[in-house]
């Protein structure tokens, strides 16, 4: 299990099934880089969103004996179409 859904996990503990599925479920682990990790959304309100309520993903990251770290938003890229 990557660290991202160690994080998840407990996330959903906290913010109910609703709110999880709406706002966590749709975000996909990209990598961690020391205490970093990027995480894609899909789209800027989703980002505003999530970093508006971070303080419940960094206390998930610490019950979930993560430690601290801090997420970096990415938001995804649209696929080129071919032409």
């Amino acid at each position: 299990m990557d660290t991202w859904q160690k994080v998840l996990n407990k996330v959903e503990e906290k913010v109910g099934v609703q709110n999880y599925n709406t706002w966590f479920k749709p975000t996909q682990f990209i990598r961690r880089d020391g205490s970093a990790l990027y995480v894609r959304v899909p789209n800027s309100f989703f980002r505003d969103w999530l970093n508006e309520h971070i303080d419940v993903v960094l206390e998930a990251a610490r019950t979930a004996e993560v430690g601290d770290i801090d997420v970096v938003y990415m938001i995804e890229e649209p696929a080129a179409r071919p032409t």
